[in-house]
């Protein structure tokens, strides 16, 4: 196995040492090609694979689906197999192919080719690189590897922005993420296509499958900041907004602090200055998204002024505990002064009664729940232990049902005195 993919760990050694053996039963050379190799030149791991075979790959994709136990799907207008293992990885199969544009933003139409222009069709020199995945021979005509230790960024072809505007997307998450920067002539091109509007030649499905793959990157302040000072996003969204760097630094932290918060409605809320007028069409997301979408910001603002007004501890904890965890992320982000007063509602959440209702003695109804409600708030606010709380909670179901058979007995005008 060559040295750049062996000793990865499982299941990557045994899908290539598959892979490998079936490859060397193969009248055509197999190849591991693209991301996988430009992130293993880097040190860094990758989670799916990439290969492409010098001839007809797919008899080759079905050998390995079945010597793998993965499911195969075949597009053959795209000369392009993937096959999704068990685990959660995928592996893309493709023919060597050359592609062409009909029109910019147009799919591209392929056909089989050798290595060479299978190559030279792809986005970046880092991208076109590929090891022979028996001989471990590197092909690299573009220069990828001294691209990679560079650290730059380079475009193959001038047209490349305007064939597959996606491009300009991907090529500023690239370097977002691996801290990379634009060589000057693909920096030029790519201002030169955002300011043609080359990105309203995609169908809106496919500039919001790079949006969302954006908000997945580790670094996202990063790529967020890069997006909004090159303009990227602003022949795509009629109000796209232009958030500062250390108001994306807090949105990135406070998307961490809060992991059940909706991040993608989170982070959209900073890209969009009116999302109630913002063509969304494309985006896939649902009807309630889209609300929660709307609100974010407004509700954000009246919980800040809300926490501002309230007594520190139950009052302040009760307010939080009813509004939406997205709401909370966005107080976070736009209002430093009050990371503190959010504390309380992250000790609440790691809050766990530890004693079986039932062993209250209490019946069901709206005293047990506002008991165990004040339970865990007293528990979140450090005001009692917890092996007091069984006590504790048995002794204020107890009080609120008295003080409700109190309130009964006192709206009756029959009641016997």
């Amino acid at each position: 196995m060559p040295e750049l993919f062996s000793h990865l760990g499982e299941p990557f050694d045994t899908i290539l040492e598959a892979a490998r053996d079936l490859a060397s039963r193969n009248l055509s050379p197999v190849y591991v090609i693209g991301g996988p190799v430009r992130d293993r030149m880097l040190g860094r791991s990758f989670s799916d694979l990439d290969l492409t075979v010098a001839d007809d790959a797919q008899p080759f994709a079905a050998a390995l689906a079945a010597r793998l136990s993965g499911q195969l799907t075949s597009y053959p207008r795209f000369l392009t197999h993937k096959l999704e293992l068990s685990d959660g990885i995928a592996i893309d199969i493709t023919t060597t192919r050359s592609e062409r544009y009909t029109h910019p933003g147009a799919l591209p139409e392929v056909e089989a080719d050798d290595l060479s222009h299978d190559l030279g069709r792809r986005d970046f020199t880092i991208n076109a690189i590929a090891v022979e995945l028996t001989a471990g021979k590197i092909h690299d005509p573009w220069g990828g590897e001294r691209d990679l230790d560079a650290g730059i960024i380079r475009i193959l072809h001038d047209a490349s922005f305007f064939d597959d505007p996606t491009r300009i997307l991907r090529a500023l998450r690239l370097a977002a993420r691996f801290n990379f920067a634009l060589d000057r002539h693909t920096e030029a091109l790519l201002i030169a296509a955002i300011s043609s509007n080359a990105l309203t030649s995609l169908s809106r499905e496919r500039v919001w499958r790079e949006v969302f793959l954006a908000f997945r990157e580790s670094g996202v302040a990063a790529l967020l900041d890069v997006f909004t000072r090159f303009g990227a996003l602003k022949s795509f969204l009629s109000s796209a907004a232009s958030p500062s760097r250390p108001e994306l630094d807090r949105l990135e932290t406070a998307s961490r602090s809060w992991p059940d918060a909706d991040s993608e409605i989170l982070f959209l809320s900073f890209l969009i200055d009116n999302p109630e007028q913002e063509n969304l069409t494309g985006s896939g997301l649902s009807d309630r998204r889209r609300r929660n979408l709307a609100s974010i910001r407004p509700t954000a603002m009246q919980l800040a002024a809300q926490l501002n007004q309230a007594s520190p501890g139950r009052e302040s904890l009760s307010i939080l505990d009813r509004a939406a965890v997205e709401t909370v992320a966005m107080v976070e982000a736009l209002f430093p002064a009050l990371v503190s007063a959010l504390q309380p509602l992250r000790s609440l959440q790691n809050v766990k009664l530890d004693f079986d209702v039932e062993s209250l003695g209490l019946q069901p109804g709206p005293h047990l729940g506002r008991a165990l409600r004040e339970t865990r708030y007293a528990l979140a606010l450090g005001q009692i232990a917890q092996s007091a709380s069984a006590s504790f909670a048995r002794n204020l179901g107890l009080q609120y049902l008295e003080e409700r058979s109190s309130g009964a007995q006192q709206d009756n005008p029959n009641r016997v005195s």
